[in-house]
């Protein structure tokens, strides 16, 4: 699938999510301010709604676009990641609606878990990105200065034995903060 119809199938899906999540919101506030509708009802309505619009903008739209299809093993985890930071996200949210009405301002730290993961969720999404567009060969990866532990040494690199470490020891000039007057009253 080509990039064109998934833009087309994920400008559909959202908009049809934000409609429907628009109109039953409405709803559900109309209903709880006239009074036909309990605010139990209302806070596992707007708990369901969340619910239905992650699953919907993250688990449906990938399948649709089949975004998953050929991602690497990395680009997976960074979905996966996105996902899971989404999810916490809303739940944030659906704390804050669910105390909505208390009498404390504890359901702003929902607002504040759900602030916080959306700054992580857009840092995975930008790293699942990156990753697409170095497996596709569309930029060059960008190197680390330092290589990682895991990895191996490449041809060129030195890597000391103990046996060369001993013997570079024994043959070293005097460390730097020694005291060179030290040494000449010795000799």
């Amino acid at each position: 699938m080509d990039e064109v119809q998934r833009r087309k199938i994920r400008m559909r899906i959202s908009t049809v999510s934000l409609v429907v999540l628009l109109v039953a919101a409405v709803c559900l506030i109309g209903g709880l301010l006239a009074g036909f509708l309990p605010p139990v009802a209302f806070r596992v309505g707007i708990g369901i709604l969340l619910f239905l619009y992650w699953f919907v903008n993250d688990i449906l739209e990938a399948k649709l676009t089949r975004i998953l299809e050929d991602a690497t093993l990395e680009q997976r985890k960074s979905y996966t990641k996105y996902v899971l930071f989404d999810a916490v996200g809303y739940i944030g949210l659906a704390y804050f609606a669910f105390s909505i009405g208390e009498n404390s301002s504890a359901g702003l730290v929902g607002v504040v878990i759900y602030a916080l993961t959306m700054s992580m969720k857009r840092k995975m999404q930008e790293e699942f990105d990156y990753l697409g567009k170095v497996a596709r060969g569309e930029i060059q990866p960008e190197e680390n200065e330092e290589p990682e532990e895991n990895e191996e040494a490449e041809e060129g690199d030195s890597i000391e034995t103990d046996e060369e470490s001993k013997r570079l020891k024994e043959t070293k000039e005097p460390a730097e903060n020694e005291n060179p007057k030290e040494n000449k009253e010795t000799e």
